[in-house]
């Protein structure tokens, strides 16, 4: 009698049919046996977590005052490391295949900071997407750069090149 049941069940719902229940058993096995005892123990840790928290006795930070000044000026690079950084502009530039014009150079330093600048003006000649590629490896190489200004010429709108010149100041901290 259960045979004839089982069979008739079967022929009505077929291959597919047996395949979806045989899901639905596989899910309710896995949610009963798998994620139950998962929620069970996530409970019981944040619990846990609850009660070490209460039970912990903090006591207030000490209040330092930092300046982020200081912060800054302690990142900075010393002058004493001019070269090499002028070195990675040059350096950049050229792998880019860029021509760097004579450029203008100048330190400035001011009484009662604790900066030191140094401005460089580079003239540069080629085409555009380099001087941007530029632009950019500079300023990831070098966190103590500051681009200041940009000005882009071209002779004829049919030209590739472009002329730019490019205004940097490296902020170094004095020793």
């Amino acid at each position: 009698m259960v045979s004839l049941y089982l069979q008739w069940i079967y022929r009505r719902i077929r291959l597919s049919g047996l395949i979806g229940l045989t899901l639905i058993f596989a899910s309710l096995l896995w949610y009963t046996l798998g994620v139950v005892p998962l929620k069970s123990e996530r409970l019981a840790l944040s619990e846990l977590l609850v009660q070490k928290i209460s039970q912990a006795k903090l006591r207030p930070a000490e209040a330092v005052v930092v300046d982020p000044v200081d912060v800054m000026l302690e990142n900075l690079p010393l002058v004493t490391a001019l070269p090499d950084l002028l070195g990675k502009i040059h350096g950049a530039a050229d792998q880019l295949g860029l021509d760097l014009i004579r450029g203008d150079y100048r330190l400035q330093e001011e009484k009662g900071e604790h900066l030191t600048r140094y401005r460089v003006i580079l003239p540069v000649a080629g085409g555009y997407p380099e001087v941007r590629l530029l632009i950019s490896e500079v300023l990831t190489q070098l966190p103590n750069a500051a681009l200041e200004k940009v000005t882009l010429t071209r002779e004829n709108v049919a030209d590739d090149g472009v002329e730019a010149r490019l205004e940097w100041v490296l902020y170094f901290r004095e020793p």
